[in-house]
């Protein structure tokens, strides 16, 4: 007798019309399915106000602690799920009585929690709770009121962050270093206030002033030009623009604050520190040379030559040399005291003295340029016109002081203001 043969999974699945891979299949799902882990639904009771915002604020100051709210179930417990990933539940914040609370005020659910982090109230004097409602699902109606918040007047300053130590008349300065910067602080927390715009429709203006010193010298340093206000930009106005005429030894800015429409924040000021102006004016000098022979490709070195031989001969005065042109040979250039208690005249009056002593000689490129004969300047806007006189040829650089071969040359010496 032959016994029969063993049941398989390949005859059992034959018998019953499946296939090996079908099996293997169901199994798995069975596996599957008796480990699958348990969802508990847990359904919303109520709504815990966890963290209470600060009770008293500063208009326009973020609350240092913010309202942070849970959804819990019957025991307590947070339900973590509310509401669709896509379409979660939301939260708003509101005033209970007036209005002004600013910033992200609707707000998701995330895991059971709506946390909010930029609430603030933009207009001082609001005493007043918040209240805080889930606007989605419109079915659900639960609500939390904070306890009491007030927004008070804010205290705030004004700083002067850069200031020169001097600055030159007349002129507009171009170095970062000589440029008044002021900004807005918060008196308590020192830090800039860039969000000086918490009140929707407020402008915020700083306007300088000259605060006259009794340690100030010669002439009242006046604003010349660029006194006009700036608007503070992110809590920073740069005065870029402001130029100052005159000289003094300690001279001051006010600045101060106005807001359009007008506030209690205006009239905020601040005074800098004491500095000097140093006046200055332009200097023209014209040579009737030839231009392309004497300085055309060297003008550089020409302008050098020429500063050197004015600031020696001119004490405590400096000279920038702005440009040289055609038209003979025209230099101009700005000079400038190297102190605030000296007025510049004093230093027009050196001038002409060392074109009277034929001390402003120069050689350049082979070329021996002389003084003009002195004629007397009754004011700084005169033209002094004269004949050269007879000068040597000599190297570059060298004084041309003694008699020598002549060379025909006029000098014009212009003194006058001209803002740049």
């Amino acid at each position: 007798v032959v016994a029969p043969p063993l049941a398989t999974n390949a005859s059992v699945a034959a018998a019953n019309g499946t296939s090996n891979q079908t099996i293997a299949q169901q199994q798995q799902e069975n596996v599957a399915a008796t480990q699958a882990p348990t969802v508990v639904l847990s359904i919303p009771n109520n709504m815990a106000l966890n963290v209470q915002p600060t009770s008293q604020v500063g208009e326009g100051v973020v609350f240092p602690s913010q309202p942070s709210l849970s959804v819990l179930d019957a025991n307590g417990a947070v339900v973590t799920n509310l509401g669709l990933s896509s379409s979660p539940w939301r939260l708003r914040a509101s005033l209970v009585s007036g209005k002004g609370l600013v910033g992200t005020t609707e707000i998701p659910f995330a895991n059971g929690w709506a946390n909010f982090t930029d609430l603030y109230i933009d207009s001082p004097g609001v005493a007043t709770q918040l209240r805080f409602e889930v606007v989605f699902p419109t079915s659900v109606s639960f609500s939390a009121v904070s306890n009491g918040v007030v927004s008070v007047k804010r205290s705030l300053e004004l700083h002067v962050v850069n200031q020169p130590a001097y600055v030159v008349s007349d002129i507009r300065q171009t170095d970062p270093a000589s440029v008044f910067v002021v900004e807005l602080r918060d008196s308590g927390t020192r830090e800039r206030v860039a969000n000086h715009g918490w009140l929707s429709g407020r402008s915020w203006y700083v306007t300088p002033t000259l605060l006259s010193s009794g340690g100030q010298q010669g002439s009242v340093v006046a604003v010349k030009s660029g006194a006009q206000r700036l608007q503070l930009n992110q809590g920073i106005a740069n005065f870029s623009n402001l130029v100052l005429s005159g000289y003094g030894s300690a001279a001051q800015v006010v600045f101060q604050v106005s807001t359009v429409p007008t506030s209690d924040y205006s009239g905020t000021l601040v005074i800098s520190s004491a500095f000097q102006v140093r006046e200055s004016q332009n200097v023209t000098l014209t040579f009737t040379a030839n231009y392309n022979q004497v300085v055309l490709g060297n003008e550089e070195a020409f302008k050098a030559n020429v500063k050197q031989k004015m600031e020696q001969r001119v004490s405590g005065y400096t000279f920038t040399i702005l440009s040289v042109m055609p038209g003979s040979i025209v230099v101009v250039s700005r000079m400038a005291a190297q102190t605030g208690g000296q007025p510049i005249s004093n230093g027009v009056a050196s001038l002409n003295t060392a074109i009277a002593n034929q001390q402003l000689a120069i050689t350049f490129n082979g070329v021996s340029i002389g003084n003009p004969v002195y004629a007397p300047q009754t004011t700084m806007a005169t033209t002094t016109t004269a004949t050269a006189a007879n000068t040597t040829t000599e190297e570059d650089g060298e004084d041309a002081d003694s008699p020598g071969v002549s060379q025909k040359v006029l000098l014009v010496a212009i003194l006058m203001p001209v803002l740049f």
